[in-house]
């Protein structure tokens, strides 16, 4: 496995912890206050653009049997666990379908439409100088077309059932990881431009002070907040890969050979099975939730939150493994690829 893997892993390993962070934060201490918490905010803006920016850096074109493959082994277990965690929350199947979030399990339903959309892409303008433009402009256009799915009813139903919204919310991340990851020059000339960086840092630590300075409740209060919301969340998901990629990038020798990079890469090269397993194993503690609200302390909120989520991510991982054991269950669960797929 070579350097730029391994940093490649461990980014994905630090995009999980984040995502396992912010479900402990709320599904187990469950305090409406910490949705406001620096902690929370510094997560949220930054884990889903980071995992899908990976997600579409590690794509590559594929045909249409590998896709189908490749989206079966994602929409498969998401299913049935999804299925199975709505039973264990006392939730009917059809609020599974019909629930925006999937009660978790919209990540891959999400991941699988953002593949097709790439290959068609790719497929259809594979001999065109012109793909990474159209890439662009149907990323554009998604990001756009959020606005009608949210005040039409029936494509607000479609959407929840089809998970669009996220769809349209996250494309551009994942085709920037794609055409960046096609584009190795350009990605690594905006790497060692230091005034690039400069100004990454500044845009970043900008826009998390007006993300954490106001609320969500207060960004979505009309229509000019929404959509000064709207151009301000990618510009503080861009900033912050930026910034976060560029370190593991010049740190790749740190990220390879250290302990904290070794554990990240372990975690970044098992995010799946982490993502499907963590929700039936985050405890609910809502005494730590009220004494961690008291002390207001971020340190102490970290180390709490760091050590329940390590926990979370220990068991996921135990039971996948006991999962793994039988084919069928790995695939059925996990997405594992069976052994009818390989050649």
């Amino acid at each position: 496995m070579s350097e730029r893997i391994k940093y490649i892993d461990a980014l994905r390993g630090v995009a999980m912890l984040m995502v396992v962070i912010v479900h402990v934060e709320g599904f187990s201490v469950f305090i409406e206050e910490f949705h406001m918490s620096f902690l929370r905010r510094f997560c949220e803006a930054l884990m889903l653009p980071l995992f899908f920016f990976i997600s579409g850096f590690l794509t590559k074109p594929a045909s249409g049997k590998k896709l189908t493959e490749k989206c079966i082994q994602l929409l498969t277990p998401a299913c049935l666990l999804g299925l199975l965690y709505s039973f264990y929350i006392h939730k009917s199947p059809v609020s599974f379908i019909q629930n925006i979030y999937k009660y978790g399990y919209w990540f891959t339903v999400t991941l699988s439409e953002m593949l097709v959309i790439i290959t068609l892409i790719t497929k259809v303008l594979r001999r065109s100088k012109f793909g990474t433009i159209a890439i662009f402009v149907v990323a554009a256009l998604l990001y756009v077309l959020k606005i009608p799915f949210n005040h039409i009813k029936l494509l607000d139903t479609v959407g929840d059932i089809f998970c669009f919204h996220q769809l349209f919310l996250y494309f551009h991340y994942f085709a920037i990881g794609y055409v960046l990851s096609n584009n190795k020059p350009v990605l690594n000339k905006l790497l060692s431009s230091e005034f690039i960086v400069i100004i990454a840092l500044c845009v970043f630590s900008s826009s998390l002070y007006v993300r954490f300075t106001y609320s969500d409740e207060l960004l979505a209060a009309n229509l000019l907040l929404k959509i000064y919301r709207a151009v301000l969340d990618p510009i503080l998901g861009y900033s912050g890969i930026f910034v976060i990629y560029k370190l593991f990038y010049d740190k790749c020798d740190v990220v390879s050979e250290g302990i904290l990079g070794k554990l990240l890469q372990f975690i970044g090269r098992n995010t799946l099975e982490i993502y499907l397993l963590h929700y039936f194993f985050l405890p609910k503690l809502p005494e730590l939730g009220i004494a961690l609200m008291h002390s207001q302390n971020i340190v102490i909120e970290f180390i709490c939150l760091l050590c329940l989520s390590l926990a979370v991510i220990s068991c996921s991982l135990i039971v996948s493994k006991i999962i793994k054991t039988n084919k069928i269950t790995a695939f059925l669960l996990l997405g594992a690829k069976p052994k009818f797929y390989i050649k």
